[in-house]
């Protein structure tokens, strides 16, 4: 290693002495959807010197605690993504790197801790509490929480005295074929009318399931909803920070994160497989639709018109239906 090559101690740096008072900690927990701008909007969040996020994005805390099936592969995941990071690390440091050195560092550190963590619900708080420093707001991400229930929702909303939830969505259709074309890129090939009768993407689409659920444990006003067709606006950073309760802070629109569908390389979907998807989900448009003072983007309000006018059938399947398909994902 070269003699100015930065310590640990240099990059490292101990959270400051002085703590607020965890009576006074907002957390804000972004519970979905997956493959609607989550991701980008927890990156917004990195930027902002009030909030503490942590290195690592997703926490899939909560899934695991509540569908224990999940745990193997959410550690498994884990385990690949400390390699990486050890390995990228010992790049920026040979480099002489120190800012790449401490952002990968960072999540080593937080990837251990979370694979120690378990399904400990007071070391998962107590890690939140103990890393934010000064800031009074800290923040965690997961879109899959949005298949969880209200017994999960409630656990969350016990976190402190001031939870906060985002949630943002997405155009049924579009957001099941980014889903479908993400899982393809991955080798999880799988054909259209599978892919439209599995539990991991009916849930996923279901937002009015998940908002019940919600709803049932935390007062509505507490709970933040964002289309993905509005999301990389001034207007949706301006509602997002008044929410949280931060002062208004520019995003960079043009650097969106790779979970947002900004990637030329996905394929579109054609008409006939979008007249198949919104019939299916027919369900998650009618749950908005129906909401009073909402107004639904175009192309949901444009899928909404093909429906009603009898080019998509009524679909059989209901949201009956996916409250069963969540029960058998327990």
């Amino acid at each position: 290693m070269a003699e100015n090559s930065p310590a640990l101690s240099d990059v490292v740096a101990a959270p400051p002495a002085e703590m607020v008072s965890d009576d006074d900690t907002r957390f804000v927990m972004g519970v979905g959807a997956m493959r609607a701008g989550s991701g980008w909007t927890y990156s917004y969040l990195r930027t902002r010197e009030e909030v503490y996020c942590s290195g690592l994005k997703e926490w899939h805390f909560f899934d695991a605690r509540h569908r224990p099936r999940s745990q193997e592969w959410i550690n498994d995941g884990r385990l690949d993504l400390l390699e990486r990071r050890l390995r990228n690390a010992k790049k920026a440091l040979e480099e002489e790197d120190a800012e790449r050195f401490k952002q990968k560092l960072s999540v080593v550190r937080d990837v251990a801790e979370r694979l120690m963590i378990g399904s400990n619900l007071e070391a998962y708080r107590s890690f939140f509490l103990k890393n934010r420093g000064r800031r009074n707001i800290v923040a965690e991400f997961t879109p899959q929480y949005s298949v969880l229930d209200r017994n999960a929702f409630a656990e969350m909303n016990g976190l402190t005295n001031d939870v906060r939830f985002v949630f943002v969505v997405r155009n049924p259709a579009d957001r099941f074929w980014s889903h479908f074309q993400f899982y393809q890129k991955k080798g999880k090939a799988q054909e259209l009318e599978a892919a439209l009768e599995n539990n991991d993407y009916v849930l996923k689409s279901d937002y009015g399931r998940t908002l019940t659920e919600l709803y049932s444990v935390v007062p509505k006003e507490r709970v933040h909803i964002e289309f993905f067709e509005r999301l990389f606006t001034p207007g949706a950073i301006e509602r997002l920070c008044a929410f949280i309760d931060i002062p208004y802070k520019p995003a960079v629109f043009d650097q969106r994160g790779k979970n947002t569908a900004a990637k030329t390389s996905t394929p579109k979907i054609t008409p006939d497989v979008r007249t198949i998807v919104s019939k299916r989900f027919e369900h998650a448009y009618r749950y908005f639709e129906q909401q009073e003072g909402v107004d639904l983007p175009d192309s949901w309000k444009k899928d909404l018109q093909e429906l009603d006018a009898g080019k998509a059938q009524p679909s059989p399947v209901h949201a009956t239906q996916s409250a069963e398909a969540s029960n058998a994902l327990s």
